[in-house]
């Protein structure tokens, strides 16, 4: 009767198991990022399939590989993709700072109610532009000859570090737009990353050649690959292991590879 009984178990667990499995394989992860160029992490938000996307987009190859899935890229305004997140209507999006009022969006990778920074995706640096001939001074706590607002790009989680600060900050929805107007002294400083915002100053450099980049930096930020929340209820087990191999390919080395073969 034991004999049958497991017979019968193997019968009936075996398929199950099975389907489970190929519902599982290569499933479509419909992934959200801005719609801006950001390198060297993404050369160009319309072209991901080229053979040199950068680095973010590297690194989600390897993703694919290692966790049998698909990414379906979306690019658009941060705004949008933190609404799409929250609506369900993106699986996952990338570059994500971790910001509490951002949890009721979607699910970061979390260790005992703590974001679980090992998991990350990748780090970002945030510096400081002004004008060559303004007395502006940062020492890595405080300003010194601040009077104007700071430049911020929509909805970036530096917003939260200037309101700490009581300093005065202006929003718009692209660094150019930030530039031109502390070029014409509308604004004492720009803050954003230096991936995006070294490239323009390269591209347009008459444009732009009063302005200058403070050495040292304002803001390290942590960024994540973070999930829907219907998404990660749906695929639990999938996610878990998505971020977990993120860590393991960050303590294997792979993620410094990728990183270096671009910056050299």
């Amino acid at each position: 009767m034991k004999i049958i009984r497991l017979l019968l178990v193997t019968f009936f667990l075996v398929p199950l198991f099975y389907t489970s499995m190929v519902l599982a394989d290569n499933i479509e992860i419909t992934v959200a990022f801005i719609d801006k160029i950001n390198p060297p992490l993404v050369f160009n938000p319309n072209q991901v399939d080229s053979e040199n996307p950068g680095i973010t987009i590297d690194i989600l190859r390897r993703l694919e590989k290692k966790a049998n899935i698909k990414f379906v890229y979306k690019s658009m305004p941060w705004a949008r993709c933190l609404h799409s997140l929250k609506t369900n209507t993106v699986d996952a999006i990338f570059h994500a700072s971790f910001k509490k009022s951002r949890m009721e969006k979607g699910v970061y990778p979390m260790k005992d109610n703590q974001v679980d920074q090992t998991r990350r995706l990748i780090e970002q640096t945030y510096y400081i532009y002004k004008r060559k001939d303004s007395p502006l001074q940062w020492d890595g706590t405080k300003f010194t000859n601040l009077e104007k607002s700071i430049g911020i790009i929509i909805d970036f989680s530096i917003k939260n570090d200037l309101q700490k600060m009581k300093l005065n900050y202006e929003e718009a929805p692209s660094i150019l737009t930030n530039l031109n107007k502390l070029k014409y002294s509308r604004l004492d400083a720009v803050i954003n990353y230096a991936s995006q915002t070294d490239i323009s100053l390269f591209k347009y450099p008459e444009k732009f050649k009063t302005i200058e980049k403070i050495k040292l930096p304002f803001k390290k930020r942590d960024k994540y690959l973070m999930f829907s929340h219907k998404f990660y209820s749906n695929n639990k087990v999938l996610v878990e292991v998505i971020w977990d191999e993120l860590k393991k390919m960050r303590e294997a080395g792979e993620l410094d590879k990728i990183s270096e073969r671009y910056w050299n």
